[in-house]
């Protein structure tokens, strides 16, 4: 009698086993290319920078108001355009998995990713 009960608990948790390992992929890939970019930064092109995270309760939300020397480098391009697109598509990945997880990272990465700007590397000028 439970074994069709025990079957979809089974599927229930393997998805979320899944999306959990996909979360755990995005979170240290953002934090693995904000720590080896700083090196890179240094050349021409455009930065991705993401601005620090407060916490209002339990939303997070972002700093925008926090000087730019506080904000954090996540990746490099060659053009402007570029920069805005790679914004846009983590921007739209980063909305669709919050929708079905309520994992705070989550919401945190995305609300970086939505007020995130892109900045000259030569001149430090904004886009």
């Amino acid at each position: 009698m439970n074994g069709p009960k025990i079957e979809i608990l089974a599927r229930r948790l393997d998805r979320v086993g899944r999306e959990n390992r996909i979360l755990k992929w995005a979170v240290a890939g953002v934090l693995v290319v904000g720590m080896i970019l700083p090196a890179v930064a240094q050349e021409k092109g455009w930065i991705l920078m993401l601005p620090p995270v407060v916490f209002e309760g339990e939303k997070p939300q972002a700093a925008t108001d926090a000087p730019l020397s506080e904000w954090y480098p996540n990746e490099t391009f060659e053009t402007s355009s570029a920069c805005e697109a790679h914004k846009d598509k983590m921007t739209d990945e980063f909305e669709a998995v919050a929708k079905k997880m309520q994992d705070r990272r989550i919401h945190v990465l995305l609300a970086k990713f939505l007020t995130a700007r892109c900045v000259s590397a030569s001149v430090g000028e904004e886009k």
